[in-house]
């Protein structure tokens, strides 16, 4: 029996993105992932470190499908991020695309209350 089909990909970003207040933007993309059939789960791990303004009270990351707009995967839901701190927010999440080639995922960040500047993120995906 052959071994089983499990490949890694990841994204590291250190692009300086700002975050407008409220407005969901895309901090990494990982592109070009495929699946060996319609039943392969896709594990994701992403990490988004940032520096919010005064005022910033908290930040919603996510991973979606191909962009800002994509069918939602994981959310860490609303987590306190305040003033102008620079915060870690890690996330996990698990999809089945179905039979897929050359397929994207995006980790996204919202900030309330104030913009914020990305220092760091990741994305990092498992197939099989």
């Amino acid at each position: 029996m052959p071994p089983p089909f499990s490949r890694i990909y990841d994204i590291v970003s250190v692009a300086a993105i700002n975050f407008a207040a409220g407005v969901e933007t895309v901090a990494a993309t990982l592109a070009g992932l495929s699946t060996p059939d319609p039943q392969s789960v896709v594990r994701l791990i992403g990490v988004v470190v940032s520096t919010g303004l005064a005022g910033t009270t908290t930040s919603i990351l996510r991973i979606r499908r191909n962009d800002v707009t994509g069918p939602q995967v994981a959310s860490t839901g609303a987590v306190a991020t305040a003033g102008a701190n620079t915060f870690s927010l890690p996330i996990i999440g698990r999809d089945v695309p179905g039979d897929v080639d050359n397929f994207s995922y995006v980790i996204t960040l919202t900030c309330a209350g104030a913009n914020g500047a990305n220092v760091l993120s990741g994305l990092f995906a498992i197939v099989g």
